[in-house]
């Protein structure tokens, strides 16, 4: 309730976004308030100090399948061209994880040309679910 007050509020309570940063590793109702009212708050919300080690923690979420790793995916998609760096580590054991950040990859869309060696070497990867969602990737970081 107080992370969609201070969203009301707007760029006003601009002080807030560390806080509102942290709260994206709460539970799940909390988060998605928390990432409803940040680009309210400040468009570049993710380059608040906070926001490099909150979103870390935000990519240890990708091992989960479901509702934990869609919001996953929605922070990355609300962070732009800053999540890339958190995303092209697809040389994770998990396969879920890899799969994952793919999928956020390709959401992205251009903005994650940097990610495109890491996708590419991703249609590498030993698991299909992998390969697909890294060749979707490629087709919407490139545009085709």
């Amino acid at each position: 309730a107080a992370a969609a007050a201070l969203g009301r509020v707007g760029p006003a309570a601009r002080a807030a976004v560390p806080e509102l940063v942290r709260l994206l590793t709460d539970a799940l109702s909390v988060r998605r308030a928390a990432a409803a009212a940040l680009p309210l708050l400040d468009p570049a919300w993710w380059s608040d100090p906070v926001a490099t080690e909150v979103l870390r923690a935000v990519a240890a979420e990708l091992v989960h399948s479901g509702d934990r790793a869609r919001f996953a995916q929605d922070v990355f998609k609300l962070a732009g061209a800053a999540a890339v760096p958190h995303l092209v580590e697809l040389a994770s054991p998990d396969r879920v994880a890899r799969e994952n950040a793919a999928v956020a990859l390709g959401e992205l869309g251009p903005l994650a040309q940097p990610a495109l060696p890491a996708l590419t070497k991703a249609l590498e990867d030993p698991h299909g679910w992998v390969r697909a969602a890294a060749t979707d990737a490629l087709n919407r970081v490139r545009g085709s």
